[in-house]
Formats: structure tokens, C-alpha cells, sequence
């Protein structure tokens, strides 16, 4: 049976991580809002997301810390993807991004059909799961 998305939105703009949030659930998406990096690791152990939508300038906090963190807590899980968004739109800035653990890049304001293919792949791992599952429990 299809389960919607677990999303995280983690944004210090609560208008934008508002207004980003209605639209991941217009996508089929069960979304929870964070404006500050306690709320999102708080948010983070008591749903699981399966994906994290993470603003790299969370006031006097770097997005990168809440990356780490994550990472921390769910070392091994394959099935996370953190997607950095930032409006600091520079070639140096994605790759930064990159470096530091992200598995994708958004630019504000945020393309829909880059979101739309995130959580097109964030559905395929977990399908995959679910199909591992399945054939782990036949064994």
C-alpha cells in the first residue's frame, strides 16, 4: 500500500518553510516544519523523515551542523535524503554543500520540478526497501 513521504522542512523563513510546506503535501508528502535547529533535530527523532528539506542559514546556525547531526543519528540509513536550500546561489556554495554531506542542491526560489524528481527518487529507495523487506521476510 502507498504511504505518503515523511518530509522535513527546516527554514528560519517561516513564511517560505510555511508555504514549502503546503506544497510537499499537495506532492503526496506528511510534512513537518522546523524553524530553528533544535525543533528539526526533535522533529527528526520523533518522525523519521525520509526526506529533510534544510535551509543552510538557520539564523546564527549553519544548516551544515543539522546535517551533521542527522548523519549521526541515522548512521546507515541509506533511505535519508538531505537537500540543502539556499538562496546563496554560487558555484562554491554547491560544492560546499556537497562536500559537507548533502545529497542535493536547491536554489531559492526552489524549482518544483527539481522537488518532483527528489521525491520521485526518495519514493524509489523506498520501494526498494520495502522490496528488500519483503524478500527477507520470504527467506
Amino acid at each position: 500500500m502507498h504511504q505518503p513521504l515523511q518530509a522535513l522542512v527546516v527554514d528560519d523563513n517561516r513564511d517560505f518553510a510555511d508555504s514549502f510546506a503546503e506544497v510537499l503535501n499537495a506532492m503526496d508528502c506528511e510534512t513537518e516544519v522546523a524553524y530553528d535547529v533544535i525543533s528539526a533535530l526533535h522533529s527528526a527523532v520523533r518522525r523519521r523523515p525520509q526526506i529533510v528539506f534544510l535551509d543552510l542559514a538557520l539564523g546564527q546556525e549553519n544548516g551544515s551542523q543539522v546535517l551533521s547531526a542527522l548523519r549521526r543519528m541515522y548512521k546507515g540509513d541509506e533511505q535519508l535524503t538531505v537537500a540543502c536550500l539556499t538562496g546563496h546561489v554560487s558555484h562554491e556554495t554547491e560544492l560546499m554543500c556537497r562536500k559537507a554531506g548533502f545529497d542535493l542542491f536547491l536554489m531559492k526560489p526552489v524549482s518544483f520540478d527539481r522537488v518532483r524528481d527528489a521525491l520521485a527518487g526518495c519514493r524509489a529507495l523506498a520501494a526498494q526497501a520495502d522490496a528488500m523487506g519483503e524478500r527477507g521476510a520470504d527467506a
